[in-house]
């Protein structure tokens, strides 16, 4: 028999040694743990597969393979689960000569990590968090690997604790005082990260991870009642970007606050979905709105979107107010436009002759970085022009009492634009 009709109907179960730390402790890590050796990987292996025989005998009659590294939960899952799938291309590389039942430990002797750069531990800032997880894949003939995970799964529901002998290696290999140690699987993983973004409002949250994690082609639409709005195929997701003059025009009476009060609540919420999605290895595209969006059909949306202006970079430029610029400019007039429990919404920043208002730009960040990215640009503004130069910091965002938009803090004494224009 051909060597691949002996591996094309392998497939995976995995389960998770978790490693749970106290964020207060005194001796707390702060840094992340290393790569074991190869020997050090094997020791835990070993040891881990002793665990887990004594709930499920059969263990024996599968592969298994463990990386001798904790990984933080965001990097363990993702959008087809990655690691693992790299650690069943680890066992069939192994298995030049046909399926055989083997332990399979990886470390690393020369401390350049792994040679397969997914199974490279990241950690979020280089932040250790309270939670690092080790994952347990096992390998086989599909009908059989299936009828042990299940048994495996019922087994770990009523006892998942790991031995003193595990947990020794444990703290001896990677300095780490655990507080808790376990063994669980992949889906109770999810089913984790289920419940706790439903107990912290984000059900809909958990749709977009679950959609990716399970590789879902078809189009997943998820809108908010603040108006947010996400499409997603797999790890993919198209989301509208509003800046708050076209928000303004669109869904709000321009002579109140009512529509700034309802922007900084979709504000919130965008920066908390897409700061989540993207932890957990999702790709955002921003799309430029122009108005909201109608239709419901998740196909039709997704088109939509696809289709539209996709912001490149880390922040985009709204020309909002262009005055006739004649006249030399004088003076440079920078306001950064935050609240406290959001800190930077935008920079507004407007040039002035010795009379009039020539030109209003806000400019809105798009990733994380796109603040300093902001501040960088804005630095280079003055190089050798000579302007006046006044950077003012609000803790609110200023808007005109006429028309419901942005402008900056010096705009209520020098209001003299035209009509604004939307880019």
């Amino acid at each position: 028999m051909p060597v691949e009709d002996t591996l094309s109907d392998l497939t995976t179960f995995t389960t998770v040694l978790s490693v749970e730390l106290d964020p207060m402790a005194p001796n707390r890590p702060t840094a992340a743990p290393g790569i074991l050796s190869r020997t050090a990987a094997l020791d835990l292996a070993e040891a881990v597969a002793t665990d887990l025989r004594g709930l499920a005998p059969e263990l024996d009659q599968f592969g298994l393979v463990v990386p001798g590294a904790l990984y933080d939960q965001t990097q363990l899952l993702r959008a087809g689960f990655p690691i693992v799938e790299s650690l069943e291309a680890v066992f069939r590389g192994g298995a030049q000569n046909g399926y055989t039942p083997q332990l399979i430990a990886l470390g690393v002797d020369d401390g350049k990590g792994f040679p397969v750069r997914v199974l490279n531990p990241e950690y979020p800032q280089n932040v250790v968090g309270p939670l690092l997880l080790m994952p347990l894949t096992f390998v086989g003939p599909a009908p059989a690997i299936s009828e042990f995970g299940e048994k495996l799964e019922e087994t770990l529901l009523h006892t998942g604790l790991v031995s003193s002998a595990t947990r020794r290696l444990i703290e001896h290999h990677f300095g780490l005082e655990p507080v808790h140690l376990s063994y669980a699987t992949l889906a109770d993983l999810c089913a984790l990260l289920s419940v706790q973004l439903e107990n912290a409002g984000f059900t809909e949250l958990w749709s977009l991870l679950e959609h990716a994690f399970f590789d879902r082609f078809e189009p997943l639409l998820v809108r908010l009642p603040e108006a947010n709005l996400f499409a997603a195929r797999g790890r993919l997701v198209y989301t509208p970007i509003y800046t708050l003059d076209v928000w303004q025009a669109s869904t709000a009476p321009p002579d109140t606050e009512t529509g700034l009060s309802s922007f900084l609540a979709w504000t919130r919420l965008q920066r908390q979905y897409e700061v989540t999605l993207q932890a957990y290895g999702m790709e955002i595209r921003h799309v430029l709105a122009m108005g909201p969006i109608g239709i419901s059909e998740p196909e039709a949306v997704w088109n939509q979107l696809s289709h539209g202006a996709v912001l490149g970079g880390a922040w985009y430029c709204e020309e909002a107010a262009m005055a006739d610029a004649t006249e030399r400019t004088r003076r440079l007039a920078i306001t950064n436009q935050s609240v406290p429990d959001l800190g930077t919404v935008a920079y507004t920043v407007e040039r002035y002759s010795d009379h009039a208002l020539q030109s209003r730009e806000h400019f809105y960040p798009l990733s994380p970085d796109g603040l300093q990215a902001i501040s960088d640009y804005l630095a280079t503004l003055n190089h050798g022009q000579g302007l006046e130069r006044t950077v003012t910091h609000n803790e609110q965002i200023t808007i005109d009492p006429r028309t419901g938009l942005m402008i900056g803090a010096n705009g209520r004494q020098a209001n003299r634009e035209p009509a604004v224009a939307h880019h």
